[in-house]
């Protein structure tokens, strides 16, 4: 099962703020293996390193500006293993169901 994501935002006004537009390609990557046992992740964040925002606020005669430049990008890797994975071999009813006769 695959994840493929892009995100965009145009220059302009919104709220309180200015933006000078930003746009974002995220893609994710999931596998299972062993009957289900082992599950396999890879995501990858903002894979052209472009996500960076430069955000202008004017409030109340307050002019604020943030133009950083910090690396966007992140990798991750997960991998989950259910271990004892078997089918419950109970038969009989539980006692939550003479609890339920019991009450009503």
């Amino acid at each position: 099962m695959g994840l493929l994501s892009f995100q965009y935002r145009s220059k302009g006004h919104y709220a309180t703020g200015y933006t000078e537009g930003f746009y974002n390609l995220s893609a994710g990557l999931q596998k299972s293996f062993l009957n289900d046992k082992l599950l396999v992740k890879v995501n990858a964040t903002d894979i052209l390193n472009k996500g960076r925002e430069a955000i202008r606020l004017y409030t109340n005669g307050i002019d604020n500006m943030d133009r950083s430049k910090g690396n966007t990008r992140m990798i991750k890797v997960t991998f989950s293993y259910i271990f004892n994975k078997t089918k419950s071999r109970y038969k009989g009813e539980g006692a939550a169901n003479d609890e339920r006769e019991r009450l009503l």
